[in-house]
């Protein structure tokens, strides 16, 4: 990954609705209320977004880190 795109995805993990604007942006099908509580330690696959669905009034926290992968 370019030095770019690091900046660029430092930019959207900034805060939840940051980076849950980008998940929906990319695709991602995000229900209202969520709240991701670790937005810059979180990974969320982007690459078939058809296949992630989080719901509505959802807290996302599992440790320290949250990956969401598609296979």
């Amino acid at each position: 990954m370019g030095v770019f795109n690091q900046i660029k995805m430092i930019w959207h993990k900034r805060s939840s609705s940051a980076y849950i604007k980008y998940l929906r942006k990319k695709g991602i099908h995000i229900g209202e209320h969520c709240i991701i509580r670790a937005p810059r330690t979180a990974r969320i696959d982007v690459s078939r977004p058809s296949l992630v669905t989080i719901g509505r009034m959802t807290g996302l926290r599992l440790s320290s880190e949250l990956n969401i992968m598609t296979l």
